[in-house]
């Protein structure tokens, strides 16, 4: 290789070499700055500082129940709806694991409703009777859940809010919430950071050319900005 050509490199960098470092140098400072934002959306899940102007508290957990209404509408729209769920729900299997709690639950709504409408009969009939009627209630109780989750199905709105009921767990619970988002939006991120060097780089150009004319202190702020 003519040495010539070397020289005339190595001659090139002495008197240009920190104008040439002035992209790379940007593209590191764009990556540093995205993945620095980019953590800050996130962390610290709670405050951290003093109260009320120093310190800080990640985007997402401080502003917990607007983006938790976010990720439940995503939710609820795309994934699965309140009415959807409670179709998968079969009562009988429902029963069938919840056999003796409710067995249980249903011999103490009889005594209460008996002692609060016929206190002394109740009292006074005999124990293998209660049991009958026991038994009785006891078999009605499928046909009864299946009935009871038909018209939980039709009036689904005017008995539970799912929306804030998940709004709010979600809300309460910051690392469940910080999850969600990072889970669902790791490629997106992934590109945010990675997105800072490309950037980065490229607004170095006018940069680099910029202080190459005009060597003055503000060139490079104005950059920076």
């Amino acid at each position: 290789m003519d040495t010539g050509y070397i020289s005339q490199l190595v001659e090139l960098f002495n008197s240009h070499g920190q104008l040439l470092l002035i992209p790379f140098i940007s593209a590191i400072i764009g990556y540093g700055t995205n993945v620095i934002a980019y953590k800050m959306m996130f962390y610290p899940i709670y405050f951290v500082g003093i109260r009320p102007f120093f310190g800080w508290r990640g985007v997402v957990p401080a502003n917990g129940h607007k983006m938790a209404g976010v990720a439940v509408d995503m939710m609820l729209d795309n994934i699965i709806s309140p009415e959807e769920l409670l179709k998968r729900v079969d009562p009988t299997k429902t029963v069938k694991y919840l056999d003796h709690r409710i067995n249980t639950m249903i011999e103490e709504v009889i005594n209460e409703v008996m002692l609060e409408t016929i206190p002394t009969r109740w009292e006074l009939l005999p124990l293998w009777i209660k049991k009958k009627i026991y038994k009785e209630a006891h078999k009605a109780t499928p046909q009864f859940a299946e009935s009871v989750a038909d018209d939980i199905k039709d009036n689904l709105d005017d008995i539970i809010d799912f929306k804030k009921l998940m709004t709010d767990a979600l809300a309460e619970d910051p690392k469940l919430l910080n999850h969600l988002f990072q889970s669902a939006g790791a490629k997106a991120f992934g590109f945010f950071k990675k997105s800072g060097i490309f950037f980065g780089f490229l607004f170095g150009l006018p940069c680099m050319f910029a202080w190459n004319y005009f060597q003055t202190p503000w060139i490079l702020p104005l950059c920076g900005f």
